[in-house]
């Protein structure tokens, strides 16, 4: 039975550390995981903030996870879609947007089978850097 994960806007000490003046997106994963456990990815945002958006909706909203082997499978989800937000989940602050999220990058995926799997998060015109996480 897989684990399940639900996605989180929390940052833990698997949170990626980025630069004081770092603007984009990045992940981090696990090297290594067995087969049936959770594919889990943490990552941090930081991006220009647009006052005209202001009341748009919560950029984790706007996340874009896709997960694939280079022969396949592939799965592509937007994590935060239907996740309860809360103001304090992003911090407008000097001009940006940022915030913490972690999510099961395998929770799409209907049947995980040993391999390499890479691992790629959007935000807006944003891409992170990519994560290979090896299943066993």
């Amino acid at each position: 039975m897989r684990q399940l994960v639900t996605p989180s806007t929390l940052r833990t000490a698997a949170s990626p550390a980025v630069a004081g003046d770092f603007l984009g997106i990045r992940i981090a994963g696990a090297a290594e995981v067995p087969v049936g456990a959770a594919m889990l990815v943490n990552g941090v945002f930081r991006l220009p903030h647009d006052p005209a958006r202001a009341n748009a909706a919560h950029s984790h909203r706007g996340i874009v996870v896709t997960a694939m082997q280079p022969t396949g499978p592939w799965w592509v989800a937007t994590p935060f879609r239907e996740l309860a937000l809360f103001d304090d989940d992003e911090v407008i602050d000097n001009g940006t947007r940022s915030g913490y999220f972690a999510f099961d990058a395998a929770a799409g995926i209907e049947r995980i089978v040993a391999g390499h799997y890479w691992v790629v998060a959007s935000l807006a015109e944003w891409l992170s850097n990519a994560v290979r996480i090896t299943v066993l």
